[in-house]
């Protein structure tokens, strides 16, 4: 009996038939209580877990000011100094889109655009957001066009892509060669 209340909804017990006898009265007010926990807790974690998903957003599209404003001081500078600062700020700039892409992926809500897109487009923006590191650490760029189309969503293929860049170019030694091909 106790392994079959266990697994009904709150709403299943309530409607059961009354009691036949003080125990069952004592078994079901127990599990309809435990049930009644178990909501508020997870009612509690919802609203703690959205009040946090609220606070992040808040503050990528807060961040974004400050990093806009390094970006047009820096861009009427021309350094080495200047340089070094922009790459990182540049960094920064992904870490923020990390943190967009997250808050975007968990969202119940999407944005996403499905149709069909060039992949060498999409490519060729990602590869000039880049275009900065490539110069400064001297990195060559082979680039086989695909000709190819692709239906997806542009934001997150962009996303992916990116990421996939930003890690060559992390791992790829100054003088090095990043290869983009499709097969």
């Amino acid at each position: 009996m106790l392994d079959r209340l266990k697994k009904l909804s709150a709403s299943e017990i309530e409607d059961f038939p009354p009691p036949d006898s003080i125990s069952d009265d004592d078994y079901r007010e127990a599990v309809l209580s435990l049930k009644k926990e178990i909501a508020d807790s997870e009612a509690a974690s919802d609203k703690k877990y959205s009040d946090m998903m609220d606070y992040y957003t808040v503050w990528v599209h807060q961040i974004k000011t400050p990093i806009a404003s390094m970006k047009l001081i820096l861009e009427n500078m021309d350094s080495q100094d200047s340089r070094k600062l922009s790459a990182e700020l540049f960094r920064i700039e992904q870490y923020v889109d990390m943190v967009m892409a997250y808050l975007r992926l968990n969202s119940k809500t999407t944005d996403f655009v499905f149709r069909e897109f060039e992949i060498d487009r999409i490519i060729k923006n990602s590869v000039k957001r880049f275009s900065s590191e490539f110069i400064n650490r001297k990195i060559k760029l082979e680039y086989t066009p695909t000709d190819s189309k692709l239906i997806t969503d542009e934001k997150w293929f962009s996303f992916v892509f990116e990421q996939i860049l930003s890690n060559s170019l992390k791992y790829t030694p100054s003088d090095g060669t990043i290869k983009i091909y499709m097969k």
